[in-house]
């Protein structure tokens, strides 16, 4: 029989948590007893000798976050000074661990160290998923000397020379978090060690990077601050945002430098550093049709042909591919694009939807929006002019220009349902919902309130997604208007990152660091902008204007999900991305380089808080 059985699941330790007559999430604690009477039931079974948990949890995990804070020597003089916060309203009881040391002679400088804990599946280990998490068993495979069958040769170089750690979040970004809580711990114990002295209970000596000399001057605050969810919709990040506001305010900081400890890739020999990150809308688009039996697809208008004429326009299209002065932005991609259909017919597809992720660097909602207004226009257009060149094909007919529709262009229609393609509509979601309310009024506001509710226990429920959420709430809301002809609805789906670029403060910020690099003899290459989406897009100040149009085209906006409008806009750091190097992020072959975990990522951003506070 089998030997081990691995338990895996999206969000594993809320297993049994649906029949808990009080859900203890809301109160932040989950006390994991239906997870516990499972594993006990599973070890029972005769000839079991492992039991494997495939996933690593956040409440598991912010609990051995804050219990790590809470030993490190100064949180035991400050207990006051760390803890866990714990978002608001979130169903699965996600928290904040935190730590803040305070330096001393009053000053307010504080730098912020931050990341998050939480990482992605592993489904492409595929049988071996129980090997992603265990470090372990990697280092011993390591010392065996033998590769793994399917590694690339750039892995098994990294592989067998044992300058590497492998498995799931090592880099990304387990690594840099453990690095924070180093240097959390090396600056609590200056602090500790440097009050003894005072007093007189200590000599005074202190390690450092360069070796055993007098400690630096302490005049500096260094703020630990690690956050779920930044690998699917940065939950952690948008609601610490009051929260690191409300910290400045009760201990008097100045948020000086904010560094995300992400892992760092090399370009010829040089680590990479990022002052800014991309921002990303995800557009979600749904078109309604005519249906008609196939018999008479010429009287019907086939939603995925007009969508897949607007995917075309659309789909890595250079024209959204914004540069700026060292970074050209990846062009948008499509992740959904299908009918709406619920089983199977022989109509011509009524609706049909989908969603693609839009990067850039300058380009606003407002703006995106417009232009896919413009392309939702032409598709329509294209797909007429196409049905009146395949039916003119098809059928040789002759229809006089008087009872014909016209395009834009003035072209004649002889296609039946061509003219009513060429007059569709396309209507952003604020103007489909300004539309329902003028037509059904307060009926329609009760009706949208209990919709909405029903959208969002789906999604505590963890039985859909934002992005699919989404496309069902606008049918909804399409179905509610009473709209029958062709339509082509454009909204926002869940998750927004603004843009941000620290500008001139992140140039003094690469200049600080490239010195404190220097001394350990690290190369760095500054980039203006990190193109793969980071928690950076909510430190930088958030524009009120652009977040509220956002806001305006986003069914899913409220309590489902949001952000602090005002918070957002209060809070600005200068930041960066810089942590230790990483290879093959998200892969079977994640790796962090040693060398770079231990002792240089550490030994550098030591440089750089000492050089930072003596300014």
């Amino acid at each position: 029989g089998y030997k081990e059985v691995v338990l895996t699941g999206i969000h594993l330790s809320s297993y049994g948590i649906e029949r808990m007559e009080e859900n203890p999430v809301s109160h932040g604690d989950w006390n994991h007893r239906e997870l516990l009477a499972l594993i006990k039931e599973v070890h029972a079974i005769e000839g079991l000798e492992r039991i494997r948990l495939g996933s690593l949890e956040p409440r598991i995990i912010t609990r051995e976050f804050a219990e790590e804070l809470a030993k490190q020597p100064y949180f035991k003089e400050y207990p006051e000074q760390t803890g866990k916060y714990l978002l608001p309203e979130d169903s699965f009881g996600r928290s904040v661990p935190w730590g803040l040391v305070k330096g001393r002679n009053g000053s307010r400088k504080t730098i912020i160290l931050t990341g998050h804990y939480d990482v992605v599946d592993t489904e492409e280990y595929g049988n071996e998923r129980a090997l992603a998490y265990d470090v372990e068993k990697w280092e011993d495979l390591v010392k065996s000397g033998n590769a793994l069958p399917g590694m690339p040769e750039e892995v098994k170089k990294d592989f067998l020379s044992g300058d590497w750690m492998f498995g799931r979040g090592t880099a990304d970004m387990k690594g840099g978090l453990s690095v924070g809580l180093a240097l959390l711990d090396w600056y609590g114990k200056l602090v500790v060690e440097a009050e003894r002295k005072e007093c007189g209970t200590a000599a005074f000596e202190t390690k450092t990077a360069s070796g055993t000399e007098e400690t630096p001057e302490i005049s500096g605050n260094l703020l630990f601050v690690t956050v779920p969810d930044e690998e699917g919709y940065s939950a952690g990040m948008r609601h610490a945002v009051p929260f690191l506001n409300d910290l400045k305010e009760r201990f008097d900081l100045e948020y000086t430098a904010l560094i995300d400890l992400e892992p760092a890739s090399m370009e010829n020999g040089a680590k990479t550093i990022y002052t800014g990150s991309v921002g990303k809308t995800m557009p979600a688009v749904l078109v309604q049709g005519v249906k008609a039996h196939v018999l008479n697809c010429f009287q019907g208008v086939s939603s995925v042909g007009v969508l897949s004429s607007f995917f075309m326009k659309t789909e890595l299209a250079p024209e959204f591919a914004e540069k700026s002065a060292t970074e050209i932005c990846p062009p948008p991609t499509w992740f959904c694009l299908r009918d709406r259909k619920e089983g199977y017919d022989v109509s011509v597809p009524f609706r049909a939807g989908g969603y693609m992720s839009m990067l850039g660097f300058e380009k606003t909602p407002d703006e995106v929006i417009k232009r896919l207004k413009e392309l939702g226009k032409e598709s329509f257009e294209e797909y007429a002019r196409r049905m009146e060149a395949q039916w003119k094909a098809v059928e040789k007919a002759e229809v006089p220009e008087e009872k014909a529709g016209l395009t834009s262009e003035g072209n004649p229609l002889a296609c039946p349902s061509a003219a009513a393609v060429a007059e569709a509509e396309v209507l952003t979601v604020s103007e489909l919902l300004a539309y329902c309310r003028k037509e059904q009024g307060e009926a329609f506001t009760a009706w949208l309130l209990e919709a909405y509710k029903t959208q969002k226990a789906h999604l505590d429920k963890g039985e859909t997604n934002f992005p699919s959420a989404t496309l069902d709430f606008m049918e909804q809301l399409l179905n509610q208007s009473g709209i029958s002809g062709p339509i082509m609805i454009l909204g926002f789906a869940p998750p927004f990152y603004p843009a941000v670029d620290s500008g001139k403060e992140g140039k003094i910020l690469f200049k600080e660091m490239k010195k404190a690099a220097e001394k350990e003899n690290v190369s760095l290459k500054c980039h203006e902008y990190f193109c793969g989406i980071s928690d950076l897009s909510y430190c930088g100040g958030m524009d009120k204007e652009e977040l509220a149009a956002y806001a305006a085209q986003t069914p899913l906006w409220g309590s489902a999900y949001a952000m602090d409008i005002e918070a957002m806009a209060k809070l600005k750091i200068p930041s960066m991305l810089f942590g230790p190097w990483g290879k093959d992020i998200h892969t079977r072959w994640e790796r962090v380089n040693k060398a770079s975990l231990y002792e240089k990522t550490p030994a550098v951003l030591k440089n750089f808080i000492e050089q930072m506070f003596d300014k």
